[in-house]
């Protein structure tokens, strides 16, 4: 035999004695029981990963695998691809893809999913992931026996961070055959993938159930039989249900951690998990108060943060002063941005100046519920604006009538803002939102040509240094401009029963929690 012969001989021969010792371990173990989970909201219950996938992601992680893996720390590591590599113009990516993988159905996962999943993101009914990738995504082609190979119209810097957990999606894998035969609402009704667990039941606005799938891959074998999501939305009865063994982990604030440790309850928390940050509707609109610098900046200071940090989210958290993209998990953050003093008497000032001094009504929509103290926070800040005199009329609203807010299809009472839970995750997009082009990005909502600039420059990188640097230019002119405020980073705290064992949450992965990984034997 020749060296190289002999070398891959032996490779194979050691994943293969490997595969039993595996094998051996799995069976020593079986999943038992049922994992009981209370959040604040299923919001929509819809399971297709491209479509609303931040807001989702909490519950459907457990269905899917990604292209491209992600550790609990936010590094990057084997998925279904066990490795990859770059060609040298930055404009080809070879994956090679990993062997005996199955849908819950049965099917052996092919080359043809991949290609399938890929090429699904530019569906123009997939608007989020869309909206990322269309800019780079070229075409996607197969290369037997276990090659996929991605061609990008331009260099991506952070390509695959975006075919990770921590992107929007567009690495999660799709059952090709099953979709083209049943159609992406039965898919949507009955979801299924490579994940370590699959999906068996649901109510709408109550539960959803899955069951575990054996031993898989990723996670070794699961620890429960089944895993069960609860909408449960009020934290009281959340914590009730805690108490009577009806739930087994339940999300709370920040306020009930310390009650909580006391009584005995195991505390698990996702550190720097969501930033909030006070974002601003209408700056374009020439009537609006808000399309003046002078009046939004006045907004900002007349807010309190550290108090805020102090008294509603109990310390458990830090001040930011970053905005919108660059968060508190982001490659390319600067942790020596200020934070905005807290200073009413300018905010008047700046309000007189603006032409405002007799204040004006604003409308403070709340919609996003993964952070339980986003109500009082707004009451707090209702509070801040009414001393400056700025009337506040708070709209506790659903999350798809705020996007239908959003997304320009209704048009807000007037003058609007909204503190967004933002996800961690390492990676930025600037353009969905900020860029001015309306037609393509529908939750654009500025027109400005130096914001454009610096998109267009932001998008242009070809490695992780000018990414950095070009990340942090745009970061710079919306802060700058008063669009979005950051006001505090907060974890994200579980309290379990006793018998369930701790783990780890992951960083950077935008808004998952690893809940397949509770109890889960390698």
């Amino acid at each position: 035999m020749k060296k190289e012969t002999l070398c891959i001989f032996a490779i194979l021969m050691l994943l293969a004695s490997q595969i039993a010792v595996t094998n051996l371990c799995a069976s020593t173990h079986k999943p038992e029981g049922e994992l009981k989970i209370g959040l604040t909201t299923l919001y929509t219950q819809t399971f297709h990963p491209f479509r609303n996938y931040a807001d989702i992601k909490i519950y459907i992680t457990p269905l899917f695998d990604y292209l491209v893996g992600l550790d609990e720390d936010g590094r990057l590591q084997p998925g279904i691809a066990y490795q990859w590599k770059e060609s040298p113009d930055h404009l080809r990516w070879t994956f090679c893809i990993r062997d005996r993988v199955r849908f819950h159905d049965g099917t052996p996962l092919s080359l043809d999913d991949i290609k399938f999943s890929l090429d699904t993101i530019l569906d123009e009914k997939n608007v989020n992931a869309r909206t990322l990738f269309a800019p780079y995504l070229k075409r996607v082609e197969i290369e037997h026996p276990n090659k996929i190979l991605v061609y990008l119209k331009k260099p991506w810097s952070t390509f695959l961070y975006q075919l990770s957990k921590a992107g929007v999606g567009g690495g999660i894998i799709l059952p090709k055959n099953y979709i083209e035969r049943n159609g992406v609402e039965s898919f949507n009704e009955h979801p299924i993938g490579t994940g370590p667990y699959r999906f068996l039941e649901k109510k709408e606005g109550d539960f959803i159930k899955y069951e575990a799938q054996g031993h898989h891959w990723r996670i070794g074998t699961p620890g429960y039989k089944y895993m069960t999501f609860r909408n449960i939305p009020e934290e009281s009865t959340r914590i009730a249900a805690l108490r009577r063994g009806e739930l087994d982990v339940a999300m709370i604030s920040r306020a009930r951690v310390g009650e909580l440790e006391k009584a005995g309850c195991p505390i698990v928390s996702k550190e720097a998990s969501f930033d909030l940050q006070l974002f601003f509707i209408g700056t374009t609109e020439p009537d609006n108060p808000l399309s003046k610098r002078e009046v939004r900046q006045a907004l900002v200071h007349a807010i309190d943060k550290p108090a805020i940090l102090k008294h509603i989210f109990m310390g458990r958290g830090k001040l930011i002063g970053h905005s919108f993209y660059m968060n508190s998990g982001s490659l390319s953050l600067d942790k020596t941005i200020p934070i905005s003093p807290y200073d009413p008497k300018m905010a008047k000032e700046l309000l007189s100046k603006a032409g405002y001094s007799k204040g004006f009504t604003i409308y403070h929509y709340v919609h996003q519920k993964k952070v339980p103290e986003v109500s009082t926070l707004a009451e707090v800040i209702a509070s801040y604006w009414g001393a400056i005199g700025i009337k506040t009329k708070i709209l506790e609203v659903d999350p798809s009538t705020f996007k239908a807010v959003y997304t320009r299809k209704k048009k807000a009472p007037g003058p609007a803002s909204v503190v967004w839970v933002v996800d961690s995750e390492p990676t930025s997009q600037w353009r969905p939102i900020f860029h001015s082009n309306h037609q393509r990005y529908s939750w654009s909502r500025f027109g400005d040509a130096t914001m454009d600039k610096l998109i267009e420059a932001f998008d242009n990188q070809i490695d992780l240094e000018g990414y950095i640097k070009a990340d942090r230019e745009c970061e710079k002119y919306v802060r700058e401009q008063y669009w979005i405020s950051g006001i505090v980073g907060v974890n994200s705290p579980f309290a379990t029963a006793r018998n369930v064992p701790g783990w780890n949450c992951g960083r950077g992965n935008r808004g998952g929690f690893r809940f397949e990984y509770i109890g889960a034997k390698k």
